[in-house]
């Protein structure tokens, strides 16, 4: 359900126009607040842009300096709380330009736009995938086999609408935002053919950088490509970077104290590494705990892990409750799941992203036994 909602605050509309100034007029039936937020653009890293607009007599206006269409949300409180589920709220898109809405609160329906063929889009976009999206979410408590079989269904026919759509609008917002936001479970090839394809024009825009990103980072990944550095701050407050270890096999294993699979792999990686260290092979641990040291010092001590390298991801959390990433070392191996291992060789390249198996194969073919 979390990646349907992340496709649904993705899809959202098409390239946008020249004049970076925003106007959006709005009509918002069945609302009794005062006033109305609107939340435009943000991120796992930035915060977004928060304005707060008086309603009188059912309408508001918004202004503000964009420089390319980015996602809006119309909601009733300045910081919802996502703990207790989804709050109330209207998703749109808005652009440069002078667009107007016209919304119904207790449905979350956009009735009506003008002023911007992108908005039309987005509408139709939404009222094309909200059946499939309501029947799944009366669907999600339901872990009987037949619900289940029944969500997967509605899934792929969400899909194919969200994909007709696509297709008409290839160099869309929403199609450059999903291909940014689902860079992980797709290739390299289909995520390069697709940016390389882009207008300029929409290949400035963030979330095109975003996949021009992955790409260079998945194509500098590839076997034979020199290993990308990490480093940090080591479990015994010593300073360590990967280069340290040139001339040995290296296995980077990104881990995290309360990922089960992790943990259910340390056995083997032990042993491994009690059969090669004395041949060349060297273990580095780089853990997602970052928010919990204790978690990750007490899951080291645990698995008996002491023999390794082992530093934190440096993701670090903002006062404002943003991410900051400046330092995060998953990234310069392209981590989206854990655990994710990646072999070294000896002249410092890239053998490959392994799994335990594979690993086992690569090692007795650089030991020969």
């Amino acid at each position: 359900m979390k990646r349907l909602l992340v496709i649904i605050m993705a899809a959202v509309a098409l390239v946008g126009c020249s004049d970076n100034n925003f106007t959006l007029k709005g009509t918002l039936a069945n609302y009794d607040g005062e006033v109305v937020y609107l939340q435009i653009g943000g991120s796992f890293s930035q915060e977004p842009m928060v304005l707060q607009l008086p309603v009188v007599d059912g309408a508001f206006t918004a202004k503000a300096h964009l420089s390319q269409p980015l996602s809006a949300v119309l909601l009733d409180t300045e910081k919802p709380d996502y703990r207790n589920g989804q709050p109330k709220m209207i998703r749109f898109v808005v652009e440069p330009g002078k667009l107007t809405i016209n919304a119904d609160w207790e449905s979350g329906r956009i009735n009506s736009t003008s002023g911007s063929e992108h908005l039309a889009v987005a509408v139709e976009l939404a009222q094309a995938t909200k059946p499939f999206e309501d029947e799944m979410m009366g669907l999600q408590n339901d872990r009987t086999p037949e619900a289940q079989a029944r969500i997967r269904e509605i899934y792929a026919q969400y899909e194919a609408a969200q994909s007709a759509i696509f297709a008409e609008h290839p160099y869309s917002y929403s199609a450059v935002c999903y291909f940014s936001a689902y860079a992980s479970q797709k290739a390299t090839e289909e995520m390069e053919e697709f940016y390389n394809a882009l207008p300029e024009e929409v290949k400035g825009w963030k979330e095109a950088q975003e996949i021009k990103d992955v790409v260079a980072i998945r194509r500098s990944l590839e076997p034979g490509k020199p290993a990308p550095i990490i480093g940090g701050t080591d479990i015994n407050g010593n300073p360590f970077s990967l280069d340290q270890l040139k001339g040995n096999y290296i296995l980077i294993d990104f881990w995290a104290s309360w990922c089960r699979p992790c943990r259910a792999s340390n056995p083997h990686v032990k042993a491994l590494y009690e059969k090669y260290k004395d041949h060349g092979f060297e273990v580095v641990y780089v853990a997602d705990d970052d928010s919990n040291e204790e978690a990750w010092r007490k899951a080291v001590e645990q698995d008996g892990l002491e023999a390794f390298h082992h530093i934190l991801r440096g993701l670090k959390r903002t006062p404002n409750g943003g991410y900051d990433t400046s330092n995060d070392q998953s990234d310069k191996y392209d981590i989206h799941y854990l655990p994710t291992k990646y072999l070294i060789d000896k002249d410092f390249n890239i053998v490959g992203k392994v799994t335990d198996e594979q690993l086992d194969a690569e090692l007795l073919k650089a030991f020969g036994f």
